[in-house]
């Protein structure tokens, strides 16, 4: 992600945060639209963040009423009646209003993530927002002051806005829909939106650190994420004004057939896209070899293609083996890889898994060890591997360690921009800390030599990797998903024919 697109992000989240058209859809759509191709760690802190930039606008806008609330409930609770005071019965509706959507964004925090990109999903949630606005105008009688809230309807407006935990369902549009259908004002349903929006956005940013300490290479993403939130802060400001006074004297419908568009224009984009690139793809019968690639971290998988091809009528099958920094995707009929973020093709092939683990020698007797104690092994933080034994009894297996008590950790690890290393990284150090005297290991080949000829060196293997000189080393703690990388076959046509044959065949002798 770009500086300017961290900006023009910024202000459409500004501008669309307030107005009841969902922020969160055109924070999607607009980069699918425009094909921005941006890393998937990053997406999902990168909008909740930029989010808490229009929180800070909702609270600066309304600092006057926010300081009565606290005010009043500080006040409410001190003399034993909370809700006496309207300013704080206002605070504590607002506290009800959250409880819904809380728990809904909880429970299904994976699947609103992953619906971060997915654009046609949130093109169907669209509709969604246009159906809540109309809804509001047909059946609402807006007569209702924001004085006359009650904690039925706090609740109730609370339920609408869990619904907008959903990319595509607008925050703002649910909201202001649910309190309409409680037959009150547009202004006031407007007011007491913006107000639930603080705890509901402080909450999803919180919890957004865990997800932005992850990302790799934070430090060099930090001004990207300033500029978003600094722009996002600055337009929400001014749009929260903006909308009070429109809604005061305009019907909705305005906003309802803008998200009707919007969400028919993402579909028909993705119809036009998927006719282009899938169904009126020609389907051209290539002459020559079949030439297939590998990255070298998968340099195991060549028996199996070799024995796939040896099962093909075609006989003309190339298998080469290139390091990722070499491909040239129009090279080759098909690119085999970990993970697909690095290769631009049109199409994706679902191969398998491969798993990432501790490994060791096979005299090395350590057999099990914590996350923890892993993230100190690594970084360098034992000085022997006696100090580990007094640190860590357990870990090792019981017997003669006097041999490796006096001997340092050969700690080894892949070059930085190594696929591997950056999902080691992810797990190991999410911190950014690593050990800067660890050694080198180009490929899992070369880590895999390394570990087979010392008893002191420690590393980690890809699980396809193994031989009798190594073992596996068991960390517990640490989830068989966390270490886990898709193996990806990538085309630039549908494959056909020899080629299709021959990759369900490497397919099913992967996941058999």
């Amino acid at each position: 992600m770009t500086l300017i697109q961290a900006i023009l992000l910024g202000i459409i989240q500004g501008i669309t945060e307030f107005l009841p058209i969902s922020s969160s859809a055109h924070l999607v759509i607009v980069p699918y639209l425009f094909n921005w191709q941006f890393p998937q760690e990053q997406i999902f802190p990168f909008n909740v963040l930029i989010q808490t930039g229009t929180l800070a606008a909702v609270i600066i806008y309304f600092h006057n009423d926010l300081q009565d609330i606290f005010t009043a409930i500080l006040e409410g609770i001190k003399n034993r009646k909370p809700f006496e005071e309207p300013a704080s019965r206002t605070g504590w509706l607002v506290l009800i209003a959250t409880i819904p959507a809380g728990l809904i964004g909880l429970s299904f925090k994976k699947l609103i993530e992953d619906l971060f990109s997915n654009p046609p999903a949130v093109a169907f949630f669209l509709f969604g927002t246009a159906f809540l606005l109309i809804l509001a105008e047909v059946i609402g009688k807006r007569h209702r002051e924001f004085e006359n809230l009650n904690w039925k309807d706090s609740l109730w407006i609370g339920c609408f806005q869990a619904l907008s935990v959903f990319p595509g369902i607008s925050r703002s549009g649910a909201c202001i829909a649910g309190g309409m259908t409680r037959n009150m004002e547009r202004k006031a349903s407007g007011q007491f939106t913006f107000l639930m929006a603080i705890p509901i956005m402080l909450a999803a940013g919180i919890l957004s650190i865990v997800d932005l300490l992850a990302i790799p290479n934070l430090v060099e993403f930090l001004p990207i994420l300033l500029a978003g939130f600094t722009t996002a802060a600055i337009v929400g400001y001014f749009a929260i004004g903006w909308l009070l006074n429109f809604i005061h004297q305009r019907p909705l419908f305005i906003f309802a057939g803008y998200c009707a568009l919007l969400g028919a224009l993402t579909i028909s984009f993705t119809l036009t896209l998927s006719k282009n690139t899938i169904t009126d793809q020609p389907v051209v019968v290539k002459e020559g070899p079949i030439k297939i690639t590998y990255i070298s971290e998968l340099k195991w998988i060549s028996s199996n293609i070799q024995n796939c091809a040896n099962q093909s009528n075609n006989k003309d099958i190339w298998i080469i083996e290139n390091p990722i920094s070499d491909l040239n995707v129009n090279d080759y009929d098909a690119i085999i890889t970990l993970n697909a973020e690095r290769i631009q093709t049109n199409f994706s092939f679902m191969l398998g898994w491969e798993e990432l683990t501790l490994a060791a020698h096979q005299n090395n007797p350590l057999q099990e060890i914590t996350k923890e104690q892993a993230v100190d092994l690594l970084r360098g933080e034992m000085d022997t591997w006696g100090d580990l034994y007094q640190y860590c009894r357990s870990c090792l297996i019981q017997g003669d360690t006097s041999k490796l008590d006096t001997k340092k950790p050969s700690i080894w690890i892949y070059p930085s921009d190594n696929i591997l290393q950056q999902e080691i990284q992810k797990i190991f150090f999410s911190n950014g800390l690593g050990n800067p005297d660890a050694k080198i290991a180009p490929t899992p080949e070369k880590m895999l030599q390394a570990l087979s000829i010392n008893p002191s060196a420690i590393g980690i293997l890809p699980v396809h990797w193994s031989s009798e000189d190594t073992k596996f080393i068991t960390v517990p703690d640490i989830e068989e998903t966390a270490l886990q990388l898709p193996i990806v076959a990538s085309t630039m046509n549908v494959p056909i024919g020899t080629l299709k044959n021959l990759l369900i065949c490497i397919q099913e002798s992967i996941s058999p």
